[in-house]
């Protein structure tokens, strides 16, 4: 009876009858009966389905109807291209973890990529994308770990990136406020950061240089190493200057501050400013 009552009405009103005592001895019905049995189970799955899309909010009821649409937060995951349980999983850890360091973060970004791609050695990956972003070079990071190739270090940093940039699409969905070293500020960000550092493979300091300037890694730590720790301040520079004070061709420099180019937040936009 438990089990009637979480099915629809018409539902519930077929199984009783073909179930009910006077239709026990009804031959024509007792095949259909069979069928019933072996089809309850996957009834229940789906109505457990609907059960959990309504309450983890992803589809809401049509006032004075018996109607459900998608919510915001299930067209969310259309969007995304995204399995509602795994959206909602995303949705707590962002929750649980909000005011976690970012290797913390980095963790969970990895385990939750694991179950995307079942890669396995995940305390070499973390390690593989701590030294990355810390910007050590390709080749120092092949010789601490020399099971693992160029490409798939580069496949590693990119597919990390991707999920980075999917939390932070869900965590500016959610518009998390949080506080970092005394700062509000807010989650999203904090993601979207940690995406272009795992991208690029740069520190912190270096973001501002290469969402602004169209610079390699190695020539945005040269500019920050000579003084130039901003954009701005390498705008105000002149090519002979620029060239001077850190090395940089002279024709590179003209390009460098000549030609600013779309910034990195340019074009890694989260989906939601399309929808």
């Amino acid at each position: 009876m438990i089990l009637l009552k979480k099915l629809c009405p018409h539902l519930t009103y077929f199984i009783h009858d073909l179930f009910s005592k006077q239709n026990k001895s009804d031959v024509k019905k007792s095949n259909a009966r069979k069928i019933v049995t072996s089809l309850i189970p996957l009834i229940c799955n789906h109505q457990y389905v609907f059960d959990f899309l309504q309450q983890e909010g992803l589809i809401k009821k049509v006032p004075h109807s018996d109607r459900y649409l998608l919510s915001d937060f299930g067209s969310l995951a259309v969007s995304l291209y995204i399995y509602p349980n795994l959206l909602v999983r995303i949705k707590n850890l962002l929750e649980t973890y909000a005011f976690s360091t970012d290797e913390f973060i980095l963790e969970n970004l990895l385990f939750f990529n694991s179950f995307r791609s079942a890669k396995n050695n995940l305390d070499e990956q973390l390690e593989i994308i701590k030294l990355w972003i810390s910007e050590h070079t390709f080749a120092h990071i092949l010789e601490v770990f020399p099971k693992f190739g160029a490409g798939d270090i580069f496949g590693l940093t990119n597919e990390m990136s991707r999920v980075a940039l999917t939390f932070e699409t869900i965590a500016r969905f959610m518009r998390k406020t949080v506080v970092r070293n005394g700062k509000k500020t807010t989650f999203d960000k904090i993601l979207s950061k940690l995406s272009v550092r795992i991208k690029h493979g740069i520190k912190e300091e270096l973001l501002d240089l290469m969402e602004y300037l169209n610079v390699s890694r190695n020539q945005a730590r040269i500019l920050f190493n000579n003084g130039y720790e901003t954009s701005e301040l390498v705008y105000q520079s002149t090519p002979i200057e620029l060239h001077k004070k850190t090395g940089i061709s002279l024709d590179k420099s003209r390009r460098i501050i000549s030609g600013k180019v779309e910034s990195f937040t340019g074009y890694q936009k989260s989906i939601l400013d399309y929808t």
